[in-house]
Order: structure tokens, then C-alpha cells, then sequence
């Protein structure tokens, strides 16, 4: 049997080569979690009155004070959000930089 390693997936041209280049036990191992993931935290989907990333499981204690409705959790909410966005714009600006040389003027990698 050959030796996977992370060096060997990072060859791959495409996802899909690199999810084929796993084991079958590997790629069962993913699917099996997931499927296990997305089951057990189905029931969060169905109940409107739930705040997105409530699972119960806070071991920071972030919404130890007025819960993940309150003024503070809800800034924290939006703070999240906007950086994601800058963060998904950064990168989309990596990916045109890379795709059309000079698409970003001040960019000199």
C-alpha cells in the first residue's frame, strides 16, 4: 500500500483529483462525518427561533451574559460577518491578480 501524505494531495490540479487521491477508507471516514454532522445538527435548521451557530456549545462563555440574542453577541455577529466579506474580497482580488497580471495596481508579489 503507498504512504498518503499531504505533499502528495497538494499536486492535484482539482478538487476532485485531490479527493480521489485519498484512500477509499479516508474518503468514506469524510462522508461518514459529515452525514453524522449534518443529522445530528438537522434540528437546529427546523427551529426559526434559534440565532445561526447556536449549538449549545459555548466553552469560551461568550454569550454568558444575555445569550446569543444579546446587544454585545449581536455586534460580535456582525463584526464576523463583515471581516468574512473583506476577507472573501481579499482573496477574490488574489485570484484576479493571479488570473490578469496588473488587475491590481499596488499588488507586486
Amino acid at each position: 500500500s503507498s504512504v498518503f501524505t499531504f505533499q502528495s494531495i497538494s499536486k492535484a490540479a482539482t478538487p476532485e483529483e485531490a479527493f480521489n487521491s485519498i484512500p477509499v477508507d479516508g474518503q468514506l471516514q469524510i462522508l461518514l462525518f459529515s452525514g453524522i454532522f449534518e443529522i445530528f445538527f438537522y434540528k437546529y435548521t427546523e427551529n426559526k427561533d434559534v440565532v445561526a451557530g447556536e449549538y449549545g456549545w459555548d466553552p469560551l462563555n461568550f454569550s454568558k451574559e444575555g445569550g446569543f440574542k444579546s446587544p454585545k453577541m449581536t455586534e460580535m455577529r456582525l463584526a464576523e460577518l463583515k471581516h468574512g466579506r473583506m476577507a472573501m474580497m481579499a482573496i477574490a482580488g488574489w485570484y484576479a491578480n493571479d488570473c490578469i497580471p496588473g488587475a491590481l495596481p499596488f499588488w507586486h508579489p
